[in-house]
């Protein structure tokens, strides 16, 4: 009787679409490994995300310094590692001066949140500061700090890379000066894995741009604190902001903090030998009026318009306004002149044209 009526409950039970104790327990363990998943999946996915920003950051960077080197016959000089917004320093943000030598070389970083290490070969470049040009031949400093996304117009977010750690940015510094531009004067480093150079000429770089990536060895946060470095022999190089110049790029690693093999540092260089042959005058001195248009050619010697190889102009060059010629720029005087060896009349179908010296004399020979 009694067995009769728990076999009546149970089929009622089983009726009704109840779970069993097993069924619930395997339906608890599915949910569970359906959660699982999905987390690694996520967290997967966000690694991915942050890997890319970084990624897209450098580049970025490395384009924005390239623009500014274009537009202004130099290179920014590089922001203050440390400095934040609300510090007072007015730092943030913006690039420091790379004619000025307070930061010993070897000293690591200082006040201003920058470090100078020494470049690494010997160079000789034009200091077009006096006149005529004086040759220099040194090693060069090198400065290490972070992006100046303030005058390179990025956004804020542009100077960090997708783990919230300051990009950093080192370059050559007579680069970052417009009198001592030379597009063959870089002097840093970069190696692979084996230590072998990555560039020709060897230690030939104008700029490093780099993000210490995931684990963050040795990078800037965004309070300013640097993280220490993880120790090891290919990261390490990334890491040292008081000996040298050289950086290291290898393959990407993902092992554990502290083995040798572990890299995941992405870093871009440049290496280009060109130099401008105009640069814009962001103070506008010459029209005392910040903010104009005014250009300046940066090449020394010779300038051919329109020119065959044997120097020549081959071409006419049509100039509408007038032409001055100047011994002293600083004057306003009409000093200086302008050679021409005919004097033609365009303004009919018929080209009349006439020596210069009928009216004008002979011209000087040399």
């Amino acid at each position: 009787m009694f067995t009769t009526t728990i076999n009546k409950f149970k089929n009622r039970f089983d009726n009704d679409g109840g779970f069993t104790l097993i069924e619930m327990s395997i339906v608890i363990m599915i949910i569970g490994l359906v959660v699982a998943a999905s987390a690694q999946l996520l967290q997967q996915r966000q690694q991915w995300i942050a890997k890319e920003n970084t990624r897209l950051a450098v580049i970025n960077a490395n384009d924005a310094i390239t623009a500014f080197r274009n537009t202004y016959g130099r290179y920014p000089c590089p922001a203050s590692l440390t400095s934040t917004p609300g510090d007072g320093l007015g730092l943030y943000g913006l690039e420091s001066d790379c004619t000025d030598t307070t930061v010993g070389v070897g000293t690591g970083i200082g006040a201003q949140g920058y470090a100078v290490v020494p470049g690494q070969r010997i160079v000789t470049y034009a200091n077009r500061a006096v006149d005529p040009p004086v040759p220099v031949t040194e090693t060069p400093r090198v400065r290490v700090g972070t992006i100046p996304f303030k005058n390179l117009n990025l956004e804020e977010g542009d100077a960090y890379d997708g783990y919230r750690n300051r990009i950093i940015y080192a370059i050559t510094e007579p680069m970052a000066v417009s009198d001592t531009f030379d597009g063959t004067a870089g002097a840093i480093a970069v190696e692979n894995d084996q230590q072998a150079t990555m560039i020709q000429p060897i230690a030939s770089a104008h700029f490093v741009v780099f993000s210490a990536g995931q684990n963050g060895a040795g990078a800037f946060t965004q309070g300013g604190f640097q993280q220490a470095c993880a120790g090891t022999s290919l990261e390490s190089e990334n890491c040292n902001f008081t000996t040298d110049a050289i950086f290291q790029f290898a393959q990407t690693s993902t092992a554990a903090n502290g083995v040798a093999s572990t890299f995941d540092d992405l870093i871009t260089f440049a290496t280009h030998e060109d130099i401008p042959l105009w640069e814009k005058n962001p103070t506008g001195v010459d029209q005392g009026e910040p903010g104009s248009n005014d250009v300046s050619m940066k090449t020394a010697g010779k300038l051919g318009i329109a020119g065959n190889a044997a120097n020549h102009t081959v071409e006419d060059v049509q100039v509408d306004g007038i032409i001055i010629a100047r011994d002293d720029p600083e004057t306003e005087e009409e000093e200086g002149k302008v050679e021409a060896e005919n004097i033609c009349d365009y303004s009919s179908d018929t080209v009349t044209c006439f020596p210069s010296s009928l009216i004008a004399g002979q011209l000087e020979e040399g």
